[in-house]
């Protein structure tokens, strides 16, 4: 071929490689969606949506989410107005698509509530209800069950760190950083006291899954490009902790990811955005007329407790923003919302 039929025969070929680049990336695109049924929505409270911690998660972290309160029931709450606290709460029944109102539930949580908690959480199994509210300068944690009826309730000093649940439902733990020392500290929900354990330990390798065990994956690595975990064994009048740690795949390395485990603690679910090297062009009246803004697009993952066995269950469209991901007490399906509505994907 001459020379001057060269430079047009690749740069087709650069146009082909790249159209083809594109339609793969468009094809695989919205896979996630495809392998999940919407069960909820559209709602228009379930677009706006903004992540905060500490006192105010309640305003804001909260201004919709839900979470599983049996194998085929959500517990949804989300907020009536814009900032403020004035929410609406149901429980849903999936297979009927019916909708009850919990009127207890919005007075407990209502800004007109003195008491009012400013975080709640559901436990992994969708028995109990977490919340915290303050003190002067502490914390009151109170567990009830879904009738409200209280089951433990501890007195800590604020820390302004998010509880977090065990698997299995036995208790929640904090990490907390104090004055150089970093220690989890552990609630147990057959014990009335609170137990302070060093985490300044060396971990050991993480287990495939956890077993019986209750297990939290820590908020805060020691290590860059690595997961830590925590594991107790309860007895009567002590409690053992094991820290243990891995390597975040390879394929999330890239990502901003967010780690979600299972009920039994035999699984991590791992949401992650990847920013892509093409932007995405936004057309504005003012000059520069076109502003360049990166991309994302998402992907939802599902590995061992170890991060082994990795393996993609379905990519967003770019520029879709998955929230609030929850696992069913069964750990057989996951829920997300996504474009104003519920959706709920089988893993299994």
């Amino acid at each position: 071929m001459k020379r001057s039929n060269l430079k047009p025969f690749l740069a087709a070929l650069l146009i082909l490689l790249f159209g083809l680049g594109l339609w793969n990336s468009w094809r695989e695109s919205g896979t996630l969606l495809k392998r999940s049924m919407a069960i909820y929505g559209p709602d228009p409270a379930l677009k706006s949506d903004q992540t905060y911690s500490g006192y105010f998660s309640a305003k804001y972290h909260y201004a919709c989410t839900h979470s599983w309160v049996s194998e085929d029931q959500l517990l949804i709450h989300y907020n009536r107005e814009h900032n403020e606290l004035k929410f609406r709460a149901l429980r849903l029944n999936l297979p009927t698509r019916t909708e009850t109102p919990l009127p207890d539930f919005e007075k407990l949580v209502d800004g007109k509530n003195e008491a009012r908690p400013f975080l709640w959480l559901v436990s992994p199994d969708g028995r109990w209800l977490l919340s915290v509210r303050e003190q002067q300068t502490n914390a009151v944690f109170t567990v009830t069950d879904l009738n409200w009826t209280v089951a433990q309730l501890w007195t800590n000093r604020w820390m302004n760190t998010r509880p977090i649940w065990l698997s299995r439902s036995q208790g929640f733990v904090e990490q907390i950083f104090d004055e150089g020392e970093s220690f989890a500290r552990l609630y147990r929900l057959d014990s009335p006291q609170s137990e302070r354990i060093r985490l300044n330990v060396e971990p050991m390798a993480a287990p495939p899954e956890f077993g019986r065990a209750p297990m939290a994956v820590l908020p805060e690595a020691s290590q860059p490009d690595a997961v830590e975990c925590v594991s107790f064994e309860f007895a009567e009048w002590k409690t053992t902790m094991g820290k243990f740690a891995f390597p975040v795949p390879s394929e999330l390395r890239a990502s901003d990811w967010t780690l979600y485990p299972s009920p039994a603690g035999d699984r991590l679910a791992w949401l992650a955005y990847y920013r892509q090297k093409l932007p995405h062009l936004a057309v504005q009246r003012e000059f520069p007329f076109v502003q360049a803004e990166p991309r994302y697009v998402g992907c939802l993952w599902l590995s061992r407790t170890d991060g082994t066995e990795l393996r993609a269950l379905g990519r967003l469209q770019p520029g879709d923003e998955i929230r609030r991901v929850a696992w069913a007490p069964d750990g057989k399906r996951l829920s997300f919302i996504l474009r104003e509505r519920i959706w709920v994907l089988p893993v299994e």
